[in-house]
């Protein structure tokens, strides 16, 4: 299977891609300042796990959260391939204790 990750070069990007490379798939990376729309048109990925997300910078957060999310999307209409959307410590907002899946979201937008 031929495999994009978008957000390859941190944690949970780099470990899938580990992961996914140990069974035999093809695995494609896309990085921070690279075109996505392109990678995507020129790899044509069976999956798409979109693991990118801007959590620090208000500034970039739109192109990041917003932008690639939807090029994923609208590459996953086009093409009828599959997509896994990954989300992050964000959605839960700024906390001074530790998370869980029980913690209510409360996002914190500018």
């Amino acid at each position: 299977m031929k495999i994009l990750i978008t957000g390859i070069s941190g944690f949970v990007g780099s470990n899938l891609a580990l992961a996914y490379q140990e069974q035999g798939n093809h695995v494609i990376g896309h990085v921070r300042d690279q075109d996505l729309a392109t990678l995507l048109d020129q790899s044509r990925p069976d999956l798409i796990l979109h693991c990118a997300a801007e959590i620090y910078d208000p500034e970039c957060m739109f192109e990041s959260n917003i932008v690639m999310t939807w090029q994923c999307l609208d590459h996953v209409r086009r093409h009828n391939c599959r997509m896994i959307y990954f989300g992050s410590s964000s959605e839960y907002g700024w906390r001074d204790c530790v998370t869980s899946e029980s913690t209510v979201p409360q996002p914190h937008t500018a």
